[in-house]
């Protein structure tokens, strides 16, 4: 006859979970602060550092905006008018 002990059961069913399962399993057991702060981290690796090619392509469209702002070459726009023009094209009636 043989006997399986809860823990028994337990640590053969734990080494057969994934790795992110245990890493889950292992999350949930810590404490709200810890846990708050983990989450804090894993969204901040969502933030990764942009490509430099892109910063200097977004850099010098904002320096030619604000040339363009500053010398009076562009028109602006009030926001309602701009929002208004395709609800003026696609009416339904």
């Amino acid at each position: 006859m043989c006997i399986i002990t809860l823990k028994g059961f337990f640590s053969r069913r734990k080494a057969k979970l994934k790795a992110h399962d245990r890493v889950i399993e292992e999350a949930l057991t810590l404490s709200a602060d810890i846990r708050l702060n983990l989450i804090e981290k894993l969204l901040m690796s969502f933030n990764q550092p942009a490509d430099e090619e892109i910063d200097r392509l977004w850099a010098g469209n904002a320096e030619l905006r604000i040339a363009q702002v500053e010398e009076g070459t562009v028109k602006f726009v009030i926001v309602e008018e701009v929002f208004a023009k395709p609800s003026r094209k696609y009416k339904f009636s």
